[in-house]
């Protein structure tokens, strides 16, 4: 965890880019086909995030807070970090840098806590929250939930009435 040089997990975000399969893969995948066929351009947008952060460590604290309430859509940090306090366990769930940076703004200085959280904390963390993202992104992973509990009992096929 490094102050001046934190993990931005809204960068990778942001970077993410939904590949489109081609129609083999399409064919012989009917998960991915429902997928591609059931997701807005956003949930496309978050599938291709949330894969990417599969490749990383779901326990390591390495993402700045800063970042991500405001991707939220919290109105101050304060408000974040509220619910973060509220909802989670500090040392376990999240932490600080252990330093405090004070900015000199011309009138006196101003503190700046450096708060960092894990991947499996930030999904949580949007679970939680109230901001109008936060529920894009629960009906994501309430979307993902019922495509894989429909894939998993055999009836899949209810996506396609008429065949596939």
């Amino acid at each position: 965890m490094d102050a001046n040089n934190p993990t931005n997990l809204i960068t990778i975000f942001e970077n993410a880019h939904y590949q489109y399969l081609n129609e083999t893969v399409l064919r012989e995948n009917l998960l991915l086909r429902t997928f591609e066929e059931n997701f807005t351009e956003f949930e496309k947008k978050l599938y291709q995030f949330f894969l990417s952060l599969s490749e990383l460590s779901e326990d390591d604290k390495d993402f700045e807070f800063d970042y991500i309430w405001q991707w939220l859509g919290y109105n101050n940090k304060a408000s974040a970090i509220r619910v973060l306090q509220k909802h989670f366990i500090y040392g376990v769930d999240y932490a600080d840098d252990g330093n405090v940076v004070v900015y000199n703004t011309g009138r006196g200085g101003q503190n700046k806590l450096y708060l960092f959280i894990s991947i499996s904390v930030f999904k949580r963390f949007c679970n939680v929250s109230t901001t109008p993202r936060a529920k894009d992104i629960q009906n994501y992973f309430l979307k993902v939930e019922n495509i894989l509990l429909k894939f998993i009992g055999g009836s899949i096929l209810d996506f396609y009435p008429n065949g596939i």
